[in-house]
């Protein structure tokens, strides 16, 4: 695929080489994907009545929380890989981040700032779901261009075969394009949610759908991906998909819960 989009450079300044850069295909669709999680959220706040500050500031923390959430839990798994080189652990632009350790920081740290803003949790909660299925749904697309979160060997013709030498994927292999199966997946669960915030019983109840399906189609992903890193706990699952287990079933029995409250709302469309 193309895992660099450009090269830059080098330039001469002041007598002194700089340079080359190289914008990272990752990089862009990733900030890409942010960029319409923001949009998402805007309008959604707009119909929910919410105030456009707060509701930027915690976007800003959510996006900050999730980045460094989403490194850290990547660097945990490949320890070893990063104590050879530390300095590559804030090399993000090159790929290696995990949504789960995004999401299980982010959700903390935007809970803390919405009671201290004052906006309602639930609701709040609810306008950012669908925006960060269609982000993480973009962002696959990185992955895919990348190299990274590659699938396992796959026979043609369903498959893709990495030939860049800067591509993180095993070269001149025919491997699933899991990616493309996550970036699916993703505009199905963003396209099922927005479709069902008008018929919510509660405010709530989208969140924990979006956690729902979204622990499911992770489930699915990692059984054609080719670098699970399995669970002591439980041998036969990816650590990833053990976490996702967890969260979706979590997910599923809260919201029920929510579900089961009288009060039907009747929103805006």
């Amino acid at each position: 695929m193309f895992p660099v989009l450009a090269r830059f450079g080098p330039f001469g300044l002041f007598g002194h080489q700089v340079g080359p850069f190289t914008l990272h295909t990752y990089g862009m669709l990733v900030a890409l994907g942010f960029l319409a999680a923001l949009v998402v959220v805007m309008r959604g706040s707009r119909r929910e009545g919410l105030p456009s500050e707060p509701v930027l500031d915690l976007a800003f923390v959510a996006v900050l929380a999730a980045i460094v959430g989403s490194r850290l839990l990547y660097v945990l798994f490949n320890l070893q890989e990063y104590l050879a080189e530390p300095l590559r652990i804030f090399k993000i632009w090159e790929g290696g981040l995990i949504f789960h350790g995004g999401l299980l920081l982010a959700i903390p740290a935007c809970f803390y700032l919405v009671r201290r803003s004052s906006l309602p949790a639930w609701a709040t909660a609810d306008v950012f779901a669908p925006a960060i299925a269609l982000g993480q749904a973009i962002g696959r697309i990185g992955c895919f261009a990348a190299g990274c979160c590659y699938g396992a060997p796959w026979d043609p013709p369903f498959c893709v075969t990495y030939t860049h030498p800067d591509a993180l994927a095993p070269l001149n292999v025919p491997l699933f394009p899991s990616q493309l199966f996550a970036f699916a997946s993703g505009i199905v669960v963003f396209a099922v949610l927005v479709a069902y915030r008008p018929r919510r019983r509660a405010p709530g109840q989208v969140f924990w759908l979006y956690l729902v399906l979204a622990s499911a189609a992770r489930l699915a992903e990692d059984a054609f991906r080719g670098t699970a890193a399995k669970s002591a706990l439980l041998p036969w699952l990816s650590a990833t998909q053990a976490i996702s287990l967890g969260i979706g079933v979590v997910a599923l029995l809260m919201f029920a819960v929510f579900g089961r409250r009288s009060t039907r709302l009747t929103l805006p469309r």
